[in-house]
């Protein structure tokens, strides 16, 4: 239940025949096995890596016949996961190890669905098909859209020809229900109407 101590340790010249010193052994913290079930939209198995992030720490691969693959994570933490597949969006995950009432550990299974890229190349302009969310009352991005941006990341990745616009040329208008997309009156329009547009005021003409 603890770790293996490989440390000197240093006799005293003039030490009894019984000597005796503390060793200091660090315990062995618990782990738990989280399996996870990697399909398609039509319950295909699909070939994916699961791994925590930073990706440093856990990687495994899925079994490309049963799409699943199980990872063996220390209880007690919480963990941000990611399932990434070719042709597919990454889905995030939020993992939790923990231990029962009585000290056991508490094995996990999460089922996880890819579906296709939310954002490509459309002609000359990026088409995302989701909404960006953030949290409300805050500038942090909800765990909703982290794949839809990193569907983006991948357009541009996959794209070196495509041209950045430099952050200081941009100007966020927050509209809200001044100007709403959608009737105001549910949880639902609600959400919709609070966004942030981004509009070009004008566009450099290329040299002739």
């Amino acid at each position: 239940g603890d770790h293996a101590l490989d440390a000197p340790i240093e006799v005293p010249a003039n030490a009894d025949a019984e000597w005796f010193t503390r060793l200091h052994l660090t315990p062995v913290a618990p782990k738990c096995t989280v399996t996870f079930v990697v399909h398609d939209s039509d319950g295909r198995a699909v070939p994916a890596t699961v791994h925590t992030v930073p990706a440093s720490r856990h990687t495994v691969q899925t079994d490309p016949q049963t799409g699943s693959a199980s990872m063996s994570l220390p209880s007690g933490e919480a963990y941000e996961v990611l399932v990434t597949a070719a042709g597919f969006s990454p889905d995030h995950l939020a993992v939790a190890c923990r231990e029962g009432p009585t000290g056991e550990v508490v094995h996990a299974s999460r089922s996880v669905i890819l579906r296709p890229p939310r954002a490509r190349l459309d002609g000359t302009r990026i088409a995302i098909d989701e909404h960006i969310r953030f949290e409300s009352d805050s500038d942090i991005i909800d765990a909703r859209s982290k794949g839809v941006l990193d569907d983006v990341a991948r357009v541009f990745a996959a794209h070196p020809e495509i041209e950045m616009v430099e952050a200081g040329r941009l100007d966020p208008l927050g509209f809200g229900e001044s100007k709403p997309l959608d009737l105001p009156g549910t949880d639902a329009a609600h959400e919709t109407n609070r966004r942030v547009e981004f509009f070009a005021e004008r566009v450099s003409t290329p040299p002739e």
